[in-house]
């Protein structure tokens, strides 16, 4: 399924689509998609990772996490499904191992 999306760029040059411009059924797909890796990668419920994965105004870090999810789907053009969640697990744990040795 191919959606036009509007794409923002912010001042850090990240292409941007707000969540809210996608149909019902991506945004349930990309919200259940971040839960599910959130959950499997025991996210803390705060805001620590907001200012890593998403895009600074998310009030936590499953929005950031959403935010995440959607811009890697967008930036890479896959289609958000079973099928990428092994590919975005991978992403997401470097990233987070990232920070892990940067604040380690």
């Amino acid at each position: 399924m191919t959606t036009e999306i509007e794409l923002f760029t912010n001042t850090a040059g990240r292409k941007l689509a707000p969540l809210n411009s996608l149909l019902p059924r991506e945004r349930r797909m990309i919200r259940n998609m971040a839960h599910a890796m959130g959950a499997a990668l025991r996210v803390p419920k705060g805001r620590e990772l907001v200012m890593h994965l998403g895009l600074g105004g998310e009030r936590c870090n499953l929005e950031a996490l959403e935010n995440w999810v959607c811009r890697q789907t967008l930036d890479e053009d896959i289609s958000i499904g079973d099928e990428s969640l092994p590919w975005l697990m991978s992403k997401l744990e470097k990233e987070l191992s990232g920070l892990e040795v940067d604040n380690g």
